[in-house]
């Protein structure tokens, strides 16, 4: 790629405070021993790194790990095509050597999904689609935003949302992809034998707080502001609530927040696909008795 005039290669930094040589002075530099030497550091990076077509990076000075998202992009016109659009999600921590592994395990769980829409190149069928139909309705469509991480003690959680639309089909379909880990040691809690002393006895606990606490999510994201005694959604029946929240596989969906377990579920689980993706928030505390001991821990929340 051609570099332009104005790019940021390289950044001098002073590390000591010494008279800088007369050939050298109308070179920018950062000066080491100034307190703003970091943000400026950071700012520098930023700027090449949107012009190079990634997301900032976000600094986490306080939980001693910085991300960037980096923009993915493929489109492939055919009968059908598809069209993907994927962020890649990269973590660095001085403090956690292994935290870079995070982003490579869902790098990995993205590019299968990349693989999966590729082999449409292999799928070719004029029968169903032609080159007459507007393209849209003839292209696969992948796309998967990352939320920034969420890091809770010692515990990072990054969720996707989700869009996919099937060629001819009548609507697209969304959901919701967390990922969390233990950061020290770096290890996946991917299900209720990660998180609880004994997930069967767990269950009907668990169970009985969401069904009382489900919420739609807004499309941000952010949570829907209701009553307490507001049951969320005035759409949502007690039997598709029941039957979305009827075994441990409808609870695959989870993230750490500060102090609560968050419960995902996508469109149609627990309700119309209109009204988008549904949560229900479990309180810690309320369930520390049945929660493990190393999860506690790693919560800040053993006391």
């Amino acid at each position: 790629m051609e570099s332009l005039i104005d790019d940021i290669y390289i950044i001098p930094v002073l590390l000591d405070r010494i008279d800088v040589p007369e050939q050298i002075k109308d070179i920018q530099y950062v000066d080491a021993t100034e307190p703003t030497c970091k943000q400026r550091i950071a700012g520098a990076l930023n700027f090449q790194l949107k012009r190079m077509g990634l997301v900032k990076i976000e600094n986490n000075v306080d939980k001693e790990i910085s991300w960037s998202k980096e923009n993915f992009r493929e489109v492939w016109d055919g009968i059908p095509g598809y069209e993907i659009d994927a962020e890649f999600v990269k973590l660095s921590s001085n403090e956690y050597n292994s935290v870079h592994e995070v982003g490579e395990f869902i790098r990995g769980y993205l590019l299968r999904l990349i693989f999966s829409y590729r082999a449409y190149k292999l799928q070719q069928d004029s029968n169903l689609f032609n080159l007459v139909q507007k393209k849209w309705s003839r292209t696969n469509t992948l796309a998967a935003y990352c939320q920034d991480p969420v890091i809770t003690g010692r515990i990072i959680s990054i969720c996707y949302n989700i869009y996919a639309y099937g060629a001819g089909a009548a609507h697209p379909n969304s959901t919701i992809k967390c990922f969390n880990f233990h950061l020290n040691p770096l290890v996946p809690i991917n299900d209720p034998d990660d998180i609880f002393l004994d997930p069967d006895e767990a269950f009907p606990v668990i169970q009985n707080i969401v069904r009382k606490n489900i919420r739609p999510l807004r499309l941000d994201g952010e949570t829907v502001a209701v009553d307490a005694e507001d049951n969320g959604s005035q759409y949502q029946s007690e039997d598709w609530i029941n039957s979305g929240t009827r075994d441990w596989d409808c609870y695959s969906i989870f993230t750490f927040l500060d102090g609560k377990i968050r419960f995902l579920f996508p469109p149609y689980q627990v309700g119309p696909y209109a009204e988008g993706p549904y949560y229900s928030d479990v309180p810690i505390l309320d369930i520390k008795a049945i929660i493990k001991n190393d999860l506690l821990y790693a919560l800040n929340m053993w006391y």
